[in-house]
C-alpha cells in the first residue's frame, strides 16, 4: 500500500545554517516553533516563491501524519521521495533516518518499527540543501537553474516482508513471436505466479519455482503486438506468491533495439530519430510541473512530428516516461555528469555509478527508453575523464546489456573514444558559437573520418540557435527568430542527407532559466527553445512540420584525412578557450546565487 504525503507541509528557511545545531528535527522543537513556520505545497521548488528566487542554501520541511495500517509482524514501512534537490537528510520522531545525495532520482528508506507511532502523530523533519560544490554531480557550474526543494511527490509505502521486489523485462523478437527475459529479485525463496495481460485480457499464466533470491524466467508469446512510436502497445504483468494477495504490477512494451553497422533498428526495422531536447522546467512551477502540463508538452512535441526526446541533462520525473510509453516517443536518458566535475575523485565516481544504477533500475521496463548517457560535454580527451567515463559505461552495461550506452560529446577531432561506445554522439552549434552553418557539412564528414567510427550510428545530440520570441529581422540578426530558423533548417537538411546519421535532437524545446545568460535578449534565460518560456511558438516551431524530413545534396570529402592535423589544432584550441570561459561563467554563477536575497519569507 502506498499513501501520498504530498500536499501542505510546514517550511523554514535556514538562512544561518543553524537548524541541526538547534536540533530543529526534535518533536519538542517542532511543536515550540510551529507558529514560526510557513506553509508550503509539496511538490514545489522553493525558488518559485517570492523572496527565494536566487536562494541557494538550506531549508527545512515538516510533515505530521498518522499511520493506522501497519502489521508490524508481516509488513515493512518505507519513506519514498521521488525527487529532492540536492542533498536530503531525514529524521522521523527524533530518529535520524539517513542522507541522500543527488537531485534527480527517487530514494527511499526502510523505517524501523520502533521509530514509528501507530495511531498517533508522527513527526517527519527533512533538511534539503541545493548548494553547488566541487564534489557534487553536477559540480559548481551548469547551464540550468539551480532549483531547490522537494519538487516531486513524497509517499509512505507499506509492503509485505515476503514479496517480489522487482522484475526487469527485456525482449527478443522475431517476425511472429517474442521471448520475454524476466530478471527478478524476491525477498523469500518460494514459488510465485505470473499473469500476462493486454488491455485487461489475460494472455497467459504461469508459475516460477526459484532456487535463489535472484533469478530469471522466460515467457514466449506468439503473434505479439510490438511497441513503437506508431503503435505504443502496452502489456501488463502481475506477479504474486501463492499465499499472498499482494501483487507486483509492471507495465512494459514488447520491442527490441539493435545496432547493425551504421544503422539503428527498432523491431528489426531501420529507424531515424527526429528528436528534441527537453529540460524539466516550466515557469512558474520550476521543476514541479503538473502532470497535465507535462502531458501537454509531450502531445505538442509529438504533433510537431518528433519521435524522440532527450531528457537533458538529468533524469526527469517518471510520469514523463509513462506518458512517452503511452503516446509513443523514444527517450534518451542521462545522468548529470556535466562539464568539468571532479573526475579524479573516487567518491564522485561512486556517486555517478549510484546515479546510473538507480536510473536504470527505475526505468528499465519503460519501452520508450532506448539509450542511456553517462555524461554530457565532458573533457573526454583528458586521462581522468575518459577513464571515469569508460568505467562508468562498463558498469552500466553490466546492469543493462539490452540498450545502447554512450556519453554525449562536444568534441570534434579531440574525441578518440567514440570507438569504445555503442553509438557516436556530437553536440554542435555551427552558425551560433562556431563559424557558419555553411561549414557544417565539411566538419561533420571530417569528424567522422578522424574518429574512425564508420561502422556505427551517429547522433547529433544537440544543435541550435537562440531567438527571443517575437524579435524579427529581415537581415537575420543574432537572436532573431529568422536567424534561428535559418540555422536549424540548414542543419536538419544536412543531417537528413547522411545515412550514417541515425538521429538528431534540436536544442531545445522550451526556453529555460540560466544564471549567467544575462544579455539584453536572454535576460536570465537560455533562448534556444523553439517555444518561449511561456510556450509561445517561435517561427521555427511553425515551420518544423514541413521541414522535419527535408534533405539537401551534400559532398562526402573523401580527402578529409589530409586536413586532420590543422583542424585538430584548431579545435583543441577552441575547447581550451571554452574551458577558460566555463571558469569565468562559474564565477558569474557564484555571484548570481550569492546576491542578497529577501528574508521576508
Amino acid at each position: 500500500m502506498k499513501k501520498l504525503l504530498s500536499g501542505e507541509w510546514l517550511f523554514y528557511v535556514d538562512f544561518n545554517n543553524d537548524g541541526i545545531k538547534n536540533k530543529l528535527f526534535l518533536i519538542s522543537n517542532i511543536k515550540n516553533r510551529i507558529s514560526n513556520f510557513k506553509k508550503i505545497q509539496i511538490p514545489s521548488s522553493w525558488n518559485s516563491y517570492q523572496g527565494l528566487e536566487k536562494y541557494e542554501g538550506i531549508c527545512w520541511y515538516f510533515k505530521i501524519f498518522e499511520i493506522n495500517e501497519l502489521d508490524e509482524n508481516n509488513e515493512e514501512f518505507f519513506l519514498l521521495f521521488n525527487g529532492s534537490n540536492y542533498q536530503t537528510k531525514i529524521w522521523l520522531n527524533n530518529n535520524y533516518i539517513g542522507l541522500h545525495e543527488g537531485g534527480f532520482l527517487p530514494f527511499k528508506f526502510k523505517i524501523k518499527n520502533s521509530y514509528l507511532k501507530k495511531s498517533e502523530k508522527n513527526y517527519l523533519a527533512v533538511q534539503v540543501d541545493n548548494i553547488r560544490k566541487k564534489n557534487r554531480i553536477p559540480s559548481k557550474l551548469f547551464d540550468w537553474y539551480n532549483w531547490g526543494g522537494i519538487y516531486r511527490d513524497v509517499f509512505y509505502e507499506i509492503l509485505p516482508k515476503s514479496r517480489i521486489d522487482w522484475v526487469h523485462i527485456y525482449t527478443q523478437i522475431s517476425k511472429n513471436s517474442a521471448k520475454l527475459i524476466c530478471k527478478y529479485y524476491i525477498t523469500e525463496v518460494k514459488s510465485f505466479n505470473y499473469e500476462l495481460k493486454f488491455t485487461n485480457k489475460t494472455i497467459l499464466k504461469g508459475q516460477v519455482k526459484p532456487d535463489t533470491e535472484k533469478g530469471v524466467f522466460y515467457i514466449h508469446i506468439e503473434n505479439p503486438l510490438f511497441w513503437s512510436p506508431d503503435t505504443p502497445n502496452i502489456y501488463t504483468i502481475l506477479l504474486n506468491f501463492s499465499d499472498s494477495n499482494y501483487f507486483t504490477k509492471i507495465q512494459f512494451g514488447i520491442r527490441e533495439i539493435k545496432i547493425n553497422g551504421r544503422f539503428l533498428y527498432l523491431n528489426n526495422k531501420k529507424i531515424k530519430l527526429y528528436g528534441i531536447n527537453l529540460h524539466e522546467e516550466l515557469i512558474p512551477f520550476g521543476r514541479a510541473i503538473p502532470f497535465e502540463l507535462r502531458k501537454k508538452d509531450l502531445l505538442n512535441i509529438k504533433k510537431l512530428g518528433f519521435n524522440a526526446i532527450r531528457t537533458a541533462h538529468y533524469p526527469h520525473d517518471e510520469s514523463l516516461l509513462c506518458l512517452a510509453d503511452k503516446i509513443g516517443l523514444l527517450i534518451l536518458e542521462e545522468i548529470p555528469v556535466y562539464w568539468n566535475i571532479n573526475f579524479k575523485s573516487p567518491k564522485v565516481f561512486k556517486l555517478a555509478a549510484k546515479m546510473i544504477q538507480d536510473l536504470i533500475y527505475r526505468d528499465f521496463n519503460h519501452p520508450s527508453v532506448i539509450f542511456w548517457s553517462v555524461g554530457n560535454e565532458i573533457p573526454i580527451e583528458s586521462y581522468d575523464c575518459h577513464k571515469f567515463i569508460l568505467n562508468l559505461i562498463s558498469f552500466a552495461k553490466k546492469i543493462d546489456p539490452s540498450r545502447p550506452i554512450s556519453y554525449v560529446s562536444s568534441r570534434f577531432l579531440s574525441d578518440h573514444y567514440r570507438s569504445k561506445t555503442d553509438i557516436a554522439t556530437l553536440n554542435e552549434y555551427f552558425g551560433w558559437y562556431l563559424l557558419s552553418e555553411k561549414n557544417l557539412n565539411f566538419i561533420l564528414e571530417m569528424t567522422r573520418g578522424i574518429s574512425l567510427c564508420y561502422n556505427k550510428p551517429w547522433f547529433i545530440t544537440e544543435f541550435g540557435a537562440g531567438a527571443k520570441y517575437n524579435y524579427h529581422s529581415n537581415i537575420f540578426e543574432r537572436f532573431s527568430e529568422e536567424k534561428q530558423a535559418s540555422i536549424l533548417i540548414r542543419s536538419i537538411e544536412i543531417f537528413n542527407s547522411k545515412d550514417w546519421i541515425s538521429g538528431w535532437f534540436i536544442w531545445i524545446y522550451r526556453d529555460f532559466k540560466s544564471a549567467f545568460r544575462d544579455n539584453k535578449y536572454q535576460n536570465g534565460f537560455n533562448r534556444k527553445g523553439i517555444v518561449s518560456d511561456k510556450n509561445e511558438f517561435k517561427l521555427i516551431a511553425r515551420l518544423l512540420p514541413k521541414i522535419l524530413k527535408k534533405k539537401r545534396i551534400t559532398r562526402k570529402f573523401t580527402f578529409i584525412s589530409r586536413l586532420a592535423i590543422p583542424f585538430g589544432f584548431f579545435f583543441t584550441f577552441v575547447f581550451k578557450i571554452i574551458n577558460i570561459v566555463n571558469i569565468l561563467e562559474s564565477k558569474k554563477a557564484d555571484k548570481f546565487y550569492s546576491d542578497k536575497y529577501k528574508r521576508d519569507f
